[in-house]
């Protein structure tokens, strides 16, 4: 089977990778997302267009990065550089054209505070269609980088374990299945 996991806009990749593997006839491992953001579409238009459109204008200004860093701090966006939010805008404006599926596949969702507040509700509640477990760790989305996170590394080997015991237990359940008949 194929095992998938991803970090932040990874995990949105994945969930497309896996939905894609179990419609072409593959064996998905349970999903392990950690701190995986809103889907697109969970926004409306009239709330997203308007901040896209204020970060995008960040883009020339590349050569006084003290301003751009001032707009960023006030728009309350956690980019370092204008190079990184360039790659978020680009991974943002390709998902907001394409619309995930529903997935019914076990989920182990490893997140912050800021990410899981809205999970169980809105649009990742309508698209996990298997048994989903959520492990929360920190406050906010850096803190799943920290190297010294201890809480984040045992919660994503816990969330890694299970999905491995997951797929044990229904190898043992073919295994027996193959050998009674």
């Amino acid at each position: 089977p194929y095992r998938l996991g991803a970090i932040c806009a990874g995990a949105v990749v994945a969930f497309e990778m896996a939905a894609q593997l179990l419609a072409a006839g593959e064996r998905v491992s349970p999903l392990v997302l950690v701190d995986p953001p809103l889907p697109s579409g969970e926004l409306p238009w009239t709330a997203r267009v308007p901040r896209l459109l204020l970060l995008q204008a960040l883009l020339p200004l590349r050569r006084s990065w003290g301003l751009a860093r001032l707009v960023m701090r006030a728009l309350g966006t956690p980019f370092r550089s204008v190079a990184e939010l360039g790659v978020w805008l680009q991974f943002r404006r390709a998902s907001y054209r394409h619309r995930l599926r529903p997935l019914p596949l076990d989920v182990f969702v490893v997140g912050t505070d800021e990410r899981l507040r809205p999970f169980g509700e809105g649009r990742w509640a309508r698209l996990l269609k298997g048994h989903v477990r959520v492990f929360t760790v920190g406050a906010g989305h850096r803190a799943i980088f920290d190297p010294h996170n201890e809480d984040a590394e045992r919660c994503c080997r816990e969330a890694v374990r299970a999905a491995q015991a997951i797929e044990a237990d229904r190898d043992a359940e073919a295994a027996s299945a193959a050998v009674r008949v």
